[in-house]
């Protein structure tokens, strides 16, 4: 093997880092199960690798119809304490694994032992390891970086989860087909308070050599010693950080130090310390005597720079996080100063009309003036009366919070408008016109929301405060690069940079008829002058506001042009925010998901060229992300994605910014899609705090948190709660934006479903009715949101015993919904059940069956083993065969079902419900009659605690009278 020799290229083999199980020096490797053997319930199909500790084999998992992976420990024939070891190594492994959740980590399902040996059933990844992948692909640095960054993020979830893995390197790092990295072998991970223990443990190991391949000195057996564990090294010692061969406890910078020896074998070909023995290398990584560069490298210095930064010798030498030295190799400096070198010209022909046309004196004596004639006391007050006649009950409080911000915004104006004058007439700086235009634009979006608040409507004080909050601030101007070039008319330029200042800020306030023709103004100033850069912008623009005007498809053809444009320019920010415009518009109205993830690939792309100017865009592209994944029901995918768009956020805005709120909600509904109710309370909550601080409790984005919250009460059975929040909501809606508006459809169905939980169903149908009118008004028929209006109208009906007419509206829903999202989808499933359930109440249950069987395949496969809503539709599969009179049939599928609910913490009276049909069911048969009565029993005491109906408390004491009677004696 070749982990402590080096010649100065290493191999790529398999063999690269695979440990040897010694006993006595001598390897003892055990059976590998033949095909067909049963490991477990996995019926082995073939052997794919062997390490030190097991053997790895494909297999197949008969219960849940897939391909999954095997680890198998080797069986130790040494004394037990060695055995205890391997077996203990492996389920740590397993729990480690099982700890984490992450795309680049990965999966564990099972574990359990074989003929006394552990095995591991685990995600089976397609591909190969990452030293195949090098070896094979050849690849150039940058690929090889990203790949590498991919894994850096499987292990920086791992420390999140308080792991550090102990033994990363190449042959631990797995490339699936589908070209996702995922990390593994975890079998040496421990957290913080285990190493002590290692430690104490490792003291007493036996000397042996590391590799029978390399001969060790007297002097270097002591430091074996400290490497082994009879026979298992802890770690790999061309990967390892000083202070694993120390045997000093490591953190997980430690991983960092292994991270960077693999990345900088990946993109160098050879290992960053050279050294043929164990304690060679061990001494120049103490040293931190990291190899010269190779002549021939085309390795940037900032990407060598990092690498040596992570090998330090000593952990406080290190980046703080795995997750720091991420956020400097996602982002190529080269990337940020080419874009640059593209946009900024000399200082004095950039942009020359800005300095010619005034003297730099002139314009510093003018600033007041300029600003005086747009923000002023009077102005305010005419401004404040304007609101004040709306008569909406959010309207002054809307303007105390646009008059602070336009306040300090006007005051920053001109407070870095005089120090750019000051500055001039000093020495013109590089970058002075560059900055110049950028004060410019600010300024004229200061002019145009001014202009614009002067003529305050209702319309315009609903959209004040997020239209104030669009709008660009200074600082910007120390980053931003207009791309201007010198020789267009100075004329010309200032009209595109007005007509766009205009353009952003009707199209915030809802004034889009008159933004789509300031769009088309500076587009056509700026296509006279050849001005490629804000072409692209001006496109851009003209997209969003003819999507606010409902025209989708031209807004697709629009977004598509700007896309092009902002090629063409080199305009990454254009061709990002385009691209992701695009993707909604897809996912959102035709609902193609492979066009939508096609979009968003360029979208990526964009911001990770623009570099650093790029990670305020980060937050926006998960969002949007998250919505794509929970569009196509992978509600963990989503939730992973708004997690890191929120944490983005929150590292950039701080805790208590407004513009957290909508990550919130998000997040919020993933988790709740997720069965993590609690979570996503919280969340909902979190929310609308910040609403309400932002906004008043009369203003429509409060109202839409509200909804928010309300369905997830729902979903947790706190029914009052949730119609209180409801009701609320419907009651802005109304007052705010009307009856027929996308938000107050949404509302009224929630206040619908909410009512009909409390039992209140003439109130529930009354709000239905309305909300299908206004969704068919807004959407039209094919639409999910009126197929999800449909589906609770046949809900409602189905209450009420109107079978024809329920039936009627379920069967609209589901081809709705098979339309817009398909069979497999989740909420196709659910509204699928639906139907059965109604066949089913109509004697019709064979029908029932064949669509439950479908769905709970389905749910299954999207949502796991233990999602509530599968919950729903196995008992239901299990009441067909009770409908039926084939009782033992039905007991698995209630069993389940039982189970399902009480772990996933699910709705009281669902849990309540399936002890009852489980536990009558039981007794019925006649075999576990005692077990049966006590959880009939439990259930009725859940249902009392939780206020069930009259009815459902009434059927479930009718059935205790007649099996159960109070003196205890029950029926034979």
């Amino acid at each position: 093997m070749d982990d402590v020799v080096d010649s100065g290229t290493p191999s790529r083999s398999p063999e690269d880092a695979t440990l040897t199980a010694t006993t006595g020096g001598e390897a003892v490797v055990a059976p590998v199960p033949d095909s067909g053997t049963q490991v477990g319930r996995y019926v082995i199909i073939e052997a794919v690798g062997q390490g030190g500790m097991g053997v790895v084999l494909a297999a197949f998992d008969p219960e849940l119809d897939r391909k999954v992976a095997i680890k198998l420990l080797h069986r130790d024939h040494g004394d037990g304490r060695r055995a205890s070891e391997g077996r203990s190594r492996m389920l740590r492994e397993a729990q480690a694994l099982a700890r984490l959740s992450h795309a680049n980590v990965v999966t564990v399902h099972d574990v359990g032992l074989y003929e006394g040996r552990v095995f591991i059933a685990m995600e089976f990844v397609a591909g190969k390891t990452m030293s195949e992948w090098l070896a094979e692909a050849q690849p150039d640095w940058r690929t090889a970086l990203d790949k590498y960054i991919e894994a850096g993020r499987g292990l920086a979830a791992a420390h999140a989860a308080g792991l550090v893995h102990r033994d990363f390197k190449p042959h631990n790092v797995l490339i699936g087909e589908d070209g996702r990295v995922r990390v593994t072998d975890f079998g040496l991970a421990r957290s913080r308070r285990d190493q002590e223990a290692d430690l104490m443990l490792e003291s007493l190991s036996d000397s042996v050599e590391l590799n029978s391949s390399s001969e060790l000195n007297t002097g270097e057996h002591a430091l074996a010693s400290t490497l082994t564990r009879t026979g298992d090294r802890v770690g790999t010692p061309a990967y390892m950080a000083p202070e694993q061969f120390s045997a000093l406890p490591v953190d997980p910078r430690a991983d960092q130090f292994s991270f960077c020896v693999a990345l900088y074998e990946a993109v160098y070909g050879e290992r960053p310390f050279k050294g043929r023995t164990a304690l060679e290398i061990a001494t120049r990584a103490a040293q931190g005597r990291v190899r010269a560069t190779p002549s021939n490298s085309s390795v940037p210095h900032w990407l060598r720079r990092a690498l040596v930064r992570g090998l330090g010798p000593e952990p406080s030498d290190r980046f703080a996080s795995m997750d720091a030295l991420l956020d400097v190799l996602a982002v190529d400096p080269r990337r940020r100063w080419r874009r640059a070198a593209l946009i900024m010209l000399p200082p004095v022909a950039l942009g020359g009309w800005w300095i010619a046309s005034q003297s730099s004196h002139d314009a510093c004596a003018g600033v007041d003036a300029k600003l005086e004639g747009i923000w002023n006391a009077g102005r305010k007050k005419s401004i404040e009366d304007r609101f004040a006649r709306t008569g909406l009950p959010y309207a002054l409080s809307n303007w105390d919070t646009v008059r602070g911000r336009m306040d300090v915004l006007a005051a920053s104006w001109a407070a870095a408008e005089r120090a750019m004058c000051r500055t001039a007439e000093e020495d013109v700086p590089v970058g002075y016109g560059r900055r110049m235009a950028c004060l410019h634009r600010r300024y004229e979006e200061l002019r145009s929301y001014s202009d614009l608040l002067a003529e305050a409507d209702a319309g315009l004080v609903e959209h004040a405060v997020t239209t104030v909050e669009a709008l660009g601030t200074v600082g910007d101007c120390e980053d931003e690069s207009p791309g201007m070039r010198s020789d267009i008319p100075g004329e010309a330029q200032r009209e595109i940079t007005a007509a766009l200042a205009r353009t952003r800020v009707l199209g915030q306030a809802g004034r889009y008829d008159a933004a789509v023709e300031a769009a088309n103004e500076a587009r056509r100033a700026a296509e006279a002058v050849d001005e490629r850069w804000l072409a692209a912008e001006a496109t851009f623009e003209l997209g969003k506001v003819t999507e606010s005007t409902g025209r989708v498809k031209d807004a697709q053809q629009i977004y598509d042009d700007a896309f092009s444009a902002g090629v063409a320019a080199g305009h990454d920010e254009v061709v990002a925010r385009a691209a992701m415009s695009v993707a909604v518009l897809e996912l959102d109205h035709d609902k193609d998901f492979a066009a939508a993830d096609n979009w968003m690939e360029h979208a990526g792309g964009a911001i990770e060229r623009m570099g650093e100017p790029g990670q305020d865009m980060k937050p926006e592209l998960e969002n949007v992300r998250g919505r794509i994944a929970h569009a196509q029901g992978d509600y963990e995918q989503a939730r992973a994605a708004f997690e890191r768009g929120l944490e983005i956020r929150r590292s950039n805005l701080g805790e208590d910014a407004p513009q957290l709120a909508s990550y919130h909600v998000n997040l919020g509904h993933a988790l709740a899609n997720l069965g993590r109710f609690d979570e996503a309370i919280i969340n909902m909550k979190r929310a609308l705090v910040l609403e309400e601080r932002e906004f008043s409790p009369d203003h429509p984005r409060v109202a839409a948190s509200l909804t928010s919250l309300c369905s997830v009460l729902r979903d947790t059975g706190q029914t009052e709660a949730a119609v209180e929040a409801c009701t609320r909501s419907v009651s802005v809606l109304r007052a705010a934006v009307g009856e027929n508006h996308p938000r107050t459809g949404t509302a009224l169905v929630n206040l619908g479903s909410a009512l009909a939980d409390a039992d209140r169903p003439d109130e529930a149908l009354e709000y239905f009715i309305a909300a299908l009118a206004s969704a068919r008004a807004v959407y039209g028929d094919g639409h999910p949101r009126t197929g999800l209006v449909l589906n609770n109208l046949s809900v409602q009906y189905e209450l009420a015993e109107d079978w024809t007419t329920a039936e009627d509206y379920a069967r609209q829903a589901l081809e709705t919904f098979q339309r817009a999202l398909g069979e497999d989808h989740p909420t196709t499933a659910v509204v699928a059940s639906n139907l059965a359930n109604l066949l089913s109440k109509q004697q019709r249950h064979g029908e029932a069956e064949v669509i439950l069987r479908r769905n709970a395949e389905v749910l299954e496969r999207r949502l796991g083993p233990d999602h509530p809503d599968l919950a729903m539709v196995i008992g239901m599969l299990g009441e067909t065969f009770i409908h039926r009179e084939r009782l033992p049939e039905s007991i698995p599928y209630l069993e389940r079902t039982a189970k399902i609910l009480e772990q996933a913490g699910g709705h009281p009276f669902e849990i309540a419900t399936s002890k009852f049909a489980l536990g009558a069911t039981l007794f019925e048969i006649g075999e576990e009659r005692e077990r049966g009565l006590a959880l009939v029993r439990a259930a009725a005491q859940q249902y009392r605690d939780a206020g069930a109906r009259a009815d459902q408390i009434e059927e479930i004491e009718a059935w205790l009278e007649e099996f159960a009677p109070a003196d205890g004696d029950t029926m034979p």
